[in-house]
């Protein structure tokens, strides 16, 4: 069972207990107030500073309302999480319970302005808080949080659909809260988080005439060396990182060969990455096909049902353009000092771990890059 789909029973169990709580749990259940998602932004402005804490929840309080449809948003601010959780309760009347909660949204007023590793550091070692749950960050977490999907309105559950089920086949897989955390303190202590953009459309909910109504997408990375906020990466520099991802599929591009346009679906890869005579040599393998609009799956699904071979001027030019993604990305590691392709590590495993490792820039690692593409 999916971590979506855990969540889901988990709060449908939750309301069922309240609706026969006069009978079985009186009191108990009734004073929880259920936090599946959460955002932080930071006031610096405001009282010397303090943390904007905004909570997803569902209540059993709500009866007979339905799980995930009627759940409610509340922003509360503390000088720390914890103060800040405390105003959540102060609010609601209610205990927050942070054991459902399956994503935390950082907002660019916290992560662009200050270390923040006395967040991290309160949420991965919380008793309640799940370690398993999905960390990434906005430009606002209270005004994403304040948003919704047309296809799902719960923010937080759409959220955690977005970044780690839906699109887990076809752009960057999100880190967990503990899979970060590690990062920050590991060998070079530089990782990433995926950054959620949300894109309104004309689409509009008569429920929720006050909510802006789209969907969440994530097209960029923001990079952290200890919880400090060192780069942004996007565009062709980011579709680059992706490519150099083996967890990733692959991407769609389009060509045009004797007046009409193809496109090129990347549906599998290998990526191969070695430390040798003093520098990194990469060799990327791509294998693709001819792609249609009308599938609706994904990771190599929307293969063309067809003999129609590819002509061999497309795979050369589907080449060139994948070397000059992953060359813009590498020289954006080499431009802004950062290394979230293990190049550090690769040397790590040959001489071991060292001061002067850590340390080393990464125009101190010259690259080798082959690419290769054919048809699968």
């Amino acid at each position: 069972m999916s971590g979506l789909k855990r969540v889901a029973v988990v709060l449908a169990c939750a309301v069922a207990l309240f609706a026969f709580g006069g009978s079985f749990a009186p009191g108990e259940v009734q004073k929880r107030a259920i936090v599946i998602g959460l955002g932080l932004d930071f006031d610096k402005d405001t009282d010397g500073g303090v943390f904007v804490m905004t909570a997803e929840i569902v209540s059993p309080g709500n009866g007979g309302e339905q799980v995930g449809v009627f759940s409610k948003v509340i922003t509360a601010t503390g000088h720390s999480v914890g103060e800040a959780i405390f105003r959540i309760s102060e609010r609601t009347g209610k205990e927050p319970s942070l054991g459902q909660c399956g994503v935390l949204v950082l907002g660019r007023s916290l992560f662009g302005s200050r270390n923040f590793s006395d967040v991290v550091d309160y949420f991965a070692y919380s008793d309640s808080f799940k370690e398993t749950a999905v960390i990434c960050c906005a430009e606002n977490a209270n005004e994403l949080f304040g948003s919704e999907d047309v296809l799902n309105k719960s923010v937080s559950l759409a959220l955690v659909a977005t970044l780690r089920e839906t699109y887990k086949d076809v752009a960057l897989p999100s880190d967990t809260l503990l899979e970060y955390a590690r990062s920050q303190r590991e060998l070079t202590k530089t990782g990433f988080l995926n950054f959620v953009k949300f894109v309104a459309t004309d689409n509009s909910d008569p429920q929720a005439p006050d909510k802006e109504n789209g969907c969440f997408i994530y097209d960029r990375i923001a990079v952290f060396r200890s919880n400090e906020f060192v780069a942004e990466v996007g565009g062709n520099e980011m579709r680059g990182f992706a490519l150099l991802n083996e967890n990733v599929s692959g991407d769609t591009m389009s060509f045009t060969h004797d007046g009409k346009t193809y496109a090129l679906r990347v549906n599998s890869k290998k990526v191969g990455k070695s430390y040798v005579d003093g520098g990194i040599r990469l060799e990327v393998k791509l294998q693709v096909k001819l792609a249609h609009a009308d599938s609706a799956d994904v990771g190599g699904s929307f293969a063309e049902k067809s003999d129609e071979q590819i002509p061999e001027e497309m795979l050369v030019a589907l080449k060139n353009v994948v070397t000059q993604y992953i060359e813009v990305f590498l020289a954006k590691q080499v431009d802004d000092n950062f290394d979230i392709t293990d190049f550090h590590e690769l040397l790590r495993q040959k001489q071991g771990t060292s001061q002067e490792l850590c340390a080393m820039p990464m125009s101190a690692f010259p690259v080798a890059l082959t690419v290769s593409v054919k048809e699968n």
